[in-house]
């Protein structure tokens, strides 16, 4: 198992934060499943993006570019804190559970929607499981997510 990180876990990019009461904000967090580091073992954990401090999540969405067949992810909230790459951080299925990366799927649990505001960023992760996605060019893990104040 290895922690990969998107550019925005990196600090290369800020999520959208949410500035008004009531306000329905969306970031899309990518990561490109390309080079040299960006093929996907099973067990791997990708920290695609962050729920920003005082968000609390409406919906989300992840969908793939790219062949992905057979590969599934339990997607949601990582251990630790965001954006530090420690290898021994988990990953939840707050989001998704086994969620089919070869098609569109749209978030169908509540636990993140019920979880109250936080005053730090906490990070999102996508753990892949069902197969092994291999590094391709144009090949990218799309998660949309929707958040307020």
């Amino acid at each position: 198992m290895a922690l990969k990180q998107s550019n925005w876990a990196l600090g290369l990019h800020t999520a959208v934060r949410p500035q008004t009461a009531g306000a329905v904000h969306v970031q899309k967090f990518v990561f490109e499943v390309s080079g040299s580091t960006g093929a996907l073992a099973i067990g791997d954990i990708v920290e695609i993006g962050e729920i920003p401090p005082y968000a609390i999540v409406c919906d989300a969405q992840i969908f793939c570019e790219g062949v992905m067949t057979g590969v599934t992810a339990d997607v949601g909230l990582m251990s630790g804190e965001y954006g530090d790459n420690d290898p021994a951080r988990t990953s939840g299925n707050q989001l998704f559970a086994a969620a089919d990366l070869t098609t569109f799927t749209r978030m169908s649990k509540p636990d993140l929607a019920l979880l109250p505001h936080s005053e730090l960023s906490r990070g999102i992760g996508v753990k892949i499981a069902g197969a092994a996605a291999a590094a391709a060019a144009g090949k990218r893990i799309h998660l949309a997510l929707f958040y307020r104040q």
